[in-house]
């Protein structure tokens, strides 16, 4: 399944629109990752793709199916959300957190059955929580919560994962172990869009990379071809270099981006 996003307009002040005339096209059962500066409308975009905000003009379709004409519930059974931000207030525990993606399937009055459980179970098994069950979910750190919203919007078993800067305070290697996961995902057929502040992020994790400036898409395609110095230095104003790594003990090499501007002690 994938999401044709068309002439998309969208901005908070109807004198000074923040996406603008946006065209974009991403891949089914694949990772895409959205890159640009702070303020740049990734968030906002994504907040669009999800119905969250109507757009001024413009279609986002995913498999043909416009998903802002669908009502909360039938949108969420498409297309799952993993915020930048947890709400400051959520209580219950990790599990009860992890159902609440599971409550636009239920009927009024009707409790969870055990196929929801089971989509909890196997969801907090995927993000390597499952430890965490029991554990009241305000009582987590920032990283240990991001994974658990991650599990929530995986135990909602929609084809679209949205995902706000998924590695966002995860460690190094919780990072690494993150974006390993959503390779997965992606290679079992789910479609993932993501942001992210790390182009590095998006060599390693991503198939399709798609750069936001100024309103619209500064270029797109697969990762490798997208993410070039040139284009780089244009998203930021700033000059990137791409380099590769030596070869590691592993017997692998890596591509990273190097910011060129600035002195290091």
């Amino acid at each position: 399944m994938s999401l044709a996003i068309d002439k998309l307009s969208f901005g908070y002040r109807k004198e000074k629109p923040i996406i603008d005339n946006l065209a974009l096209a991403i891949s089914s059962a694949k990772v895409t990752a959205l890159l640009g500066t702070n303020g740049a409308g990734k968030t906002t975009l994504l907040r669009l793709i999800l119905g969250l905000l109507d757009p001024w003009k413009g279609t986002i379709a995913f498999d043909g199916v416009d998903l802002t004409k669908l009502t909360v519930a039938k949108r969420s059974r498409l297309a799952a959300y993993v915020p930048q931000f947890s709400d400051p207030a959520m209580p219950g525990s990790v599990a009860q957190v992890a159902l609440m993606s599971r409550f636009s399937r239920l009927s009024l009055g009707r409790s969870p059955t055990s196929q929801d459980w089971d989509a909890v179970a196997e969801a907090l098994d995927l993000m390597g929580i499952t430890d965490l069950w029991a554990r009241p979910f305000m009582d987590l750190s920032g990283g240990e919560k991001r994974k658990v919203l991650i599990a929530r919007a995986l135990a909602q078993k929609a084809k679209l994962l949205v995902l706000d800067e998924p590695t966002a305070f995860l460690d190094p290697v919780a990072q690494v172990d993150c974006l390993n996961t959503l390779r997965a995902l992606a290679e079992s057929g789910l479609t993932l869009v993501m942001t992210t502040h790390f182009p590095d992020h998006a060599l390693w994790a991503s198939d399709m990379a798609a750069l936001l400036k100024d309103g619209s898409i500064l270029a797109s395609g697969p990762s490798h071809q997208v993410m070039t110095p040139d284009n780089l230095s244009k998203l930021y104003d700033r000059p990137f270099a791409v380099a590769n790594t030596e070869k590691l003990p592993t017997g692998l090499t890596y591509k990273v981006c190097l910011p060129l501007w600035g002195k290091l002690p």
